[in-house]
């Protein structure tokens, strides 16, 4: 599906797939070097020196990155982290957090269009025309991807999608809304738990289970969540019933009492 929206045509130039398409955008000049394609390019940008360590690419500099004790730095979560290894310095300009860095690394020249920043590099990448529709920015062309037909549901855009496939139950619990918390008490399994958090449920179209705690330092495997509720974590849901309707409304579940998107059985 992924090459199908792919196969269109930019600039004159007709992709076949998402590699081709990708690797194109890469095909440009950088600082005085030229990418001929999108690896050459993230390595190039990882072809740095932190802490006296140079790295020559994108896997040397994950692994060293995967070390929670860095030069006697405790991390505890992983925005600290990630800020700290953004403090670098490329091409004589030190960045010190991820915005900074990303943005700089989007202003380049392209198709003698200059770029500011990464979102408008985006918009540009998606002012492009799809079966004879003009799009003018990502949204809109993230939202006539997701405005299709699945099991006899039509949906408009990608939320509706979204909260379509997070449309499931969970021990006896009916989910609507992909961004519904279920508060739930402590001492379910394992140490850090003791003190209850909030259970999460979907993101991305299919059932994620995470344990929000108060302290970041506390981590709790999903699959520990879902063992602790008495579900196996290796079987998927079924989807639940779907919506109806052009709106997206969500249909009223028969035999459930409902608390906002939350619907409990009777």
């Amino acid at each position: 599906m992924a090459n199908y929206f792919c196969h269109i045509k930019i600039i004159s130039t007709l992709f076949l797939n998402c590699v081709d398409m990708a690797n194109y955008f890469c095909h440009i000049e950088i600082n005085s070097t030229l990418f001929l394609n999108c690896e050459d390019m993230a390595n190039y940008f990882c072809h740095i020196e932190i802490n006296s360590t140079l790295f020559l690419n994108f896997v040397d500099m994950a692994n060293y990155f995967c070390h929670i004790e860095i030069n006697s730095t405790l991390f505890l979560n992983f925005v600290d982290m990630a800020t700290y290894f953004c403090h670098i310095e490329i091409n004589s300009t030190l960045f010190l957090n991820f915005v900074d860095m990303a943005n700089y690394l989007c202003h380049i020249e392209i198709n003698s269009t200059l770029f500011l920043n990464c979102v408008d590099m985006a918009n540009y990448f998606c002012h492009i025309e799809i079966n004879s529709t003009l799009f003018l920015n990502c949204v809109d062309m993230a939202n006539y991807f997701c405005h299709i037909e699945i099991n006899s549901t039509l949906f408009l855009n990608c939320e509706d999608m979204a909260n379509y496939f997070c449309h499931i139950e969970i021990n006896s619990t009916l989910f609507l809304n992909c961004a519904k918390e279920k508060k739930i008490d402590g001492n379910l399994t394992g140490d850090g738990m003791q003190n209850g958090g909030t259970l999460v449920v979907a993101k991305g179209g299919k059932l994620l289970l995470g344990f929000k705690q108060e302290n970041p330092a506390d981590h709790v495997e999903s699959s520990d969540v879902l063992k602790a509720l008495g579900i196996d974590p290796d079987t998927p849901s079924d989807g639940g019933s779907g919506k109806t309707g052009t709106n997206g409304a969500a249909t009223k579940p028969t035999g459930y009492v409902c608390e906002g998107d939350v619907c409990r059985k009777t």
